[in-house]
């Protein structure tokens, strides 16, 4: 069972990309023979060679206008090797309905205490930083001139020339405990980590994880909570405004009728990524040399 929080128990089907075995092809169709006159074929040609010559001068056009210092989330393709392992295929998953009831990742930590955390731990909030290999960083638009190189020659817990980084549907808190200058830089990212984050702070758990020292949340003064707070709100909103999902949600029929429809069917299946995947790859590469920032109540 993949840990998304999705569909407990639901079986992933992979998505078959392309046409299908019966789907209708515009030129020739499965199973018939067509004869074509000589003017057709000609016609056939000269609509193809238009085609194609309007998408390789769409695509020269788009590759100008995209600079190589500015890269949206989505457009950049993991590494081939670097994350070969990772399966990239997308698969059927069929997403919660609208419940009355908490499930493990959002209860009230009055009810479940540090198990509710000990379940977002599980999903991989907490990992290390991984190490990029520097032979990569141009796919990921990362540069020593701006971003935090580290080498065997200046750090002993580096194998290989690399940059310190979170997987974006990861991303966690921490400060690095390496040297001086990696003791000011405290990562601040989003997705998982964030949506906890924002988790810990519903006015029901604040007090618990604000009181209990073994939280992240317990450190700062109220200020900086809120600040970290808003910053959170900000980029899963900027996330998700990049995404754009076009899809759309239906209101369920009223089990009455003279109830008028307001429950929006939030029971869909969408195609999506393999989480389970990448979280194991990740677990896997953590860096020996970054923080452990998990809570240390418990295992």
């Amino acid at each position: 069972m993949w840990k998304l929080g999705i569909h407990h128990g639901f079986n992933y089907t992979p998505v078959q990309e392309g046409p299908t075995a019966n789907s209708d092809c515009p030129c020739i169709k499965t199973g018939e023979r067509q004869w074509y006159s000589r003017g057709g074929v000609i016609l056939c040609i000269i609509l193809l060679s238009n085609a194609l010559a309007a998408s390789v001068s769409f695509l020269l056009l788009r590759r100008e206008q995209v600079s190589a210092a500015f890269v949206c989330a989505g457009d950049v393709q993991p590494a081939t090797q670097w994350m070969s392992e990772v399966d990239q295929s997308l698969h059927s998953s069929k997403f919660l309905p609208w419940i009355a009831s908490p499930t493990q990742y959002s209860a009230d930590t009055a009810d479940l205490g540090d198990s509710v955390d000990d379940a977002w731990k599980d999903l991989g909030v907490y990992y290390k930083l991984l190490l990029l290999p520097a032979q990569y960083a141009d796919a990921y638009n990362i540069s020593a001139g701006k971003h935090w190189l580290v080498t065997p020659e200046d750090n002993q817990d580096a194998p290989y020339a690399g940059f310190p980084v979170n997987i974006e549907a990861l991303h966690h808190v921490g400060d690095s405990n390496l040297d001086s200058r990696a003791c000011s830089l405290r990562y601040q990212h989003r997705n998982l980590h964030c949506i906890n984050f924002l988790r810990q702070g519903l006015y029901y758990n604040y007090d618990f994880y604000r009181s209990n020292p073994s939280y992240f949340f317990s450190e700062g003064s109220e200020r900086e909570i809120r600040d970290h707070l808003a910053h959170c709100v900000d980029a899963l909103r900027q996330l998700v405004m990049c995404w754009s999902d076009t899809d759309v949600l239906p209101l369920l029929r009223p089990t009455l009728p003279t109830d008028k429809p307001r429950i929006t069917d939030f029971s869909r299946v969408k195609r999506c990524r393999n989480f389970e995947s990448l979280r194991i790859w990740s677990e896997k590469r953590q860096w020996a040399g970054a923080a452990n920032v998990a809570p240390k109540h418990g295992n």
